[in-house]
C-alpha cells in the first residue's frame, strides 16, 4: 500500500511541474532565443546580442544580433540576462541527504524510497541549473531506474551518469568489495554490465578521514586490474581519495580521475601532468567535514583534522591550479544540500581560478571528463539545447551570481522561466 502511495505521489508531482517528454520538444516550432550576453566557454569571452535557435531540443544556430523568429516560432526573450551552457557536476550523490538520519536511511531504506528521493532530488538539481551530473555511490538499482527514467522524460531532472556501488576493498553501505586481482576483473566487468557508466573506487576502505587501525587497501595489482578491465569496456575510473598516499598510488595506476584530493603534495602533480588525469575537488564537501568536528562524541583527533578540512581542500586546489592540473567541477551535493551546488563556485574563486576558469570547469572541461562533449558543455549548433540565464547579473563578475539561476532549458525543454 505505501509503495503505491508513493506512486500516486511521484505522478502528481511529475504533473505539478509541468514536464514535457522529449518527443514533445521534437514536435514542437523551433525557439528564437535572444541573448543580452552570451558565455562562450570555448573562445572564453561574452558577446552581446545573440540569438540562440532551437529545435527539436538541439541548438540549430547561433547567430549575431537578435534575429526576429518567423511565424509559429518562439522567441525568448533574455535580452537582460547573461546566458550561458546548463553547468555540469561531476561528483554527486542523488539518492542521499546527509542529515541526522542518514545511517538509519542507509539501514532501513529500501531501493524504491531510495529513487524517489532520488526524484526530489534531481528535481531540485535542475532547478538549480545543473543539466547534467554524474552520481559517484549510490545504490546501483535505484540510481540506474532514476537516471534511466529521467532519459525517457519521465520524470525531470539533469542528465545522469552513473557509477552504481563504489568497489572498495571491503564492503559496506553502496559499496561492493573486491579481493585479487581476478576477482576484481570480475566484479567490474559485472558492475558495468549491471549499468554501471563509469567505475568509482577507492584505494582504502576508509571514507575522509583515517583514524585508528589502517583501512583495508588495494594492491597496485587489484586497481590496475579494475582501471584496465573498466577501460576495456570504454568506462573510465575514477577514484575517492583524500590522502597523499592514496591519492599518488592511484595516479600511479593511471586512473582517470581524482576525487577530493585533500592532501595533493608536489609529486601528486607531477603525476596529475603526466597521467592527464582530472582533479574533482568538492570543496563543499569540506565545510560538511568540519560540521562534523562540531559534534562531541567525535575522536579528538578526528575533531581536530576535520575543524581546518574546507581551508586544506583549498590549499589543495590552489597548489593543483597553480601547478597546470585539469580541474572539474564537483559539489559533493547529497553531503552539502541538493540545489546548492553552485555554491562550489565561490570555493573554486577562492582557491585561485578566475571566474571564467570556474565556470570551464563546470561547462565544457566536465563535459570532456565525462566524455559528454559531444552532447552538451558549450552552446554552439549540433549541441543539445542545456542552456541556463541569470537576469540583470554577470557571473563573470561575481560568480556567486549562480547560486540562483533564473532561467533553465534542457533539451530544448524549459524548466524554469522562459516567459517570452
Amino acid at each position: 500500500m505505501l509503495s503505491q502511495i508513493k506512486t500516486v505521489l511521484t505522478i502528481i508531482l511529475v504533473v505539478l511541474i509541468g514536464v514535457k517528454s522529449p518527443a514533445a520538444s521534437e514536435q514542437a516550432p523551433a525557439t528564437y532565443i535572444h541573448a543580452g550576453v552570451l558565455i562562450d566557454v570555448k573562445a572564453q569571452e561574452a558577446k552581446s546580442d545573440q540569438t540562440i535557435v532551437v529545435s527539436g531540443g538541439m541548438i540549430v544556430d547561433v547567430a549575431d544580433g537578435f534575429i526576429k523568429a518567423p511565424e509559429g516560432s518562439k522567441t525568448i526573450n533574455l535580452k537582460d540576462a547573461t546566458v550561458l551552457p546548463g553547468l555540469i557536476d561531476a561528483h554527486v550523490h542523488l539518492l542521499i541527504s546527509i542529515g541526522p538520519d542518514t545511517q538509519l536511511k542507509f539501514l532501513t531504506q529500501n531501493d524504491s524510497e531510495a529513487t524517489l528521493d532520488g526524484v526530489v532530488n534531481a528535481h531540485a538539481t535542475l532547478m538549480a541549473g545543473f543539466t547534467t551530473v554524474q552520481d559517484l555511490g549510490g545504490r546501483s538499482e535505484a540510481i540506474f531506474a532514476l537516471r534511466d527514467a529521467i532519459a525517457k522524460g519521465q520524470v525531470p531532472g539533469p542528465r545522469v551518469l552513473a557509477s552504481g556501488d563504489i568497489i572498495s576493498p571491503n564492503a559496506s553501505e553502496t559499496m561492493i568489495s573486491c579481493s585479487g586481482v581476478d576477482e576484481c576483473r570480475r566484479v567490474t566487468r559485472a558492475h558495468i554490465i549491471a549499468g554501471a557508466d563509469v567505475i568509482k573506487s577507492q584505494v582504502t576502505g576508509d571514507s575522509v578521514l583515517s583514524i585508528g587501525a589502517p583501512p583495508a587497501r588495494f594492491t597496485a595489482e587489484e586497481l590496475r586490474a579494475i582501471v584496465e578491465t573498466a577501460q576495456s569496456m570504454g568506462r573510465k575510473t575514477v577514484i575517492h581519495a583524500h590522502g597523499t598516499d592514496s591519492i599518488n598510488f592511484a595516479l600511479r595506476q593511471k586512473v582517470h580521475s581524482i576525487e577530493h584530493g585533500t592532501y595533493i603534495n608536489n609529486e601528486s602533480v607531477r603525476l596529475f601532468r603526466k597521467t592527464g588525469a582530472v582533479l574533482v575537488p568538492t570543496l563543499l564537501a569540506g565545510q560538511v567535514v568540519e560540521g562534523f568536528a562540531a559534534n562531541p562524541m567525535a575522536p579528538p583527533a578526528y575533531r581536530s583534522e576535520a575543524s581546518q578540512f574546507t581551508s586544506r581542500m583549498i590549499a589543495a586546489t590552489a597548489r593543483a591550479h597553480k601547478g597546470g592540473v585539469k580541474i572539474a567541477f564537483g559539489s559533493d551535493a547529497g553531503a552539502p544540500p541538493h540545489g546548492l551546488n553552485a555554491q562550489e563556485f565561490s570555493l573554486m574563486v577562492k582557491a585561485g581560478l578566475t571566474p571564467m576558469e570556474a565556470l570551464r570547469s563546470a561547462t565544457i572541461i566536465a563535459a570532456e571528463h565525462l566524455g559528454v562533449e559531444n552532447t552538451t558543455g558549450v552552446i554552439e549548433q549540433g549541441k543539445a539545447a542545456d542552456i541556463i540565464a541569470v537576469r540583470n547579473r554577470n557571473p563573470l563578475e561575481d560568480v556567486s551570481v549562480l547560486e540562483a539561476i533564473d532561467f533553465v532549458m534542457k533539451n530544448g525543454v524549459v524548466y524554469k522561466g522562459g516567459d517570452e
